[in-house]
């Protein structure tokens, strides 16, 4: 399943519209790239948080990471050996704090 997962959501590495960002919510999709943040083998990797880069400003998307408990994983990648992984999982993080119950302070 992760194969395919990988095949499928290469396609979202450049961002896409939000319209066709709502399948990827409605399938469960944040869910299944958090299961791909980790897997070992930087490549998937690299595609699972570039796809959630490119879709984590939306509000939708940030509070399927949180109840996803992505948190861990995407702290975990700031120490990849991968400038493009950790650079990108920080921007993640960043989206992620912005949620009512994940933040102390203000989000624009």
């Amino acid at each position: 399943m992760s194969v395919y997962l990988f095949h499928l959501f290469r396609h979202f590495t450049t961002r896409p519209p939000l319209h066709l960002q709502l399948p990827v919510l409605i399938s469960d999709g944040i869910p299944a790239l958090v299961e791909l943040l980790s897997l070992d083998g930087e490549d998937v990797q690299s595609v699972a948080v570039s796809v959630l880069c490119n879709i984590s400003e939306h509000d939708p998307v940030r509070r399927a990471l949180s109840a996803a408990y992505a948190g861990p994983v995407l702290i975990h990648l700031l120490s990849s050996a991968s400038d493009e992984v950790q650079s990108r999982a920080a921007i993640v993080i960043s989206d992620v704090a912005c949620v009512d119950n994940n933040r102390s302070g203000k989000c624009s």
